[in-house]
């Protein structure tokens, strides 16, 4: 078990799972970076926390991240979990990686690879 999982409940470590299946399936080679950070990876969450889930694809066609947001909602319903994506694009990271914005910082310094 990741030092992570031990703050996600049984169904929201199956719907985490679920999610990271799905989008790899949907995403292939696309896909070039999937973690899961904030609260839920640090341990310090209450009952209102998400689970946030960073996606960097290699695509910047609306109907991927349409796609991503779908899945997500299943997802939700289907483990009454709360995971919450953030897609950006390959482009987009690598201007918040630039401009060191605050939201890079946090990812790189607490984010858990999930590939």
């Amino acid at each position: 078990m990741r030092d992570y999982e031990k703050y996600l409940s049984k169904d929201e470590r199956q719907g985490v799972s679920a999610f990271v299946e799905k989008v790899k399936k949907l995403l292939g080679y696309s896909l070039l970076e999937l973690r899961i950070f904030g609260s839920k990876v640090r341990g310090d969450f209450d009952e209102e926390s998400d689970i946030d889930i960073l996606l960097v694809i290699d695509s910047d066609d609306w109907h991927l991240q349409e796609a991503i947001s779908k899945i997500a909602a299943d997802i939700n319903m289907e483990f009454d979990c709360n995971i919450s994506p953030v897609i950006y694009t390959k482009r987009e990271r690598e201007r918040n990686k630039y401009f060191r914005t605050l939201f890079t910082q946090e990812v790189e310094k607490e984010g858990v690879s999930l590939v």
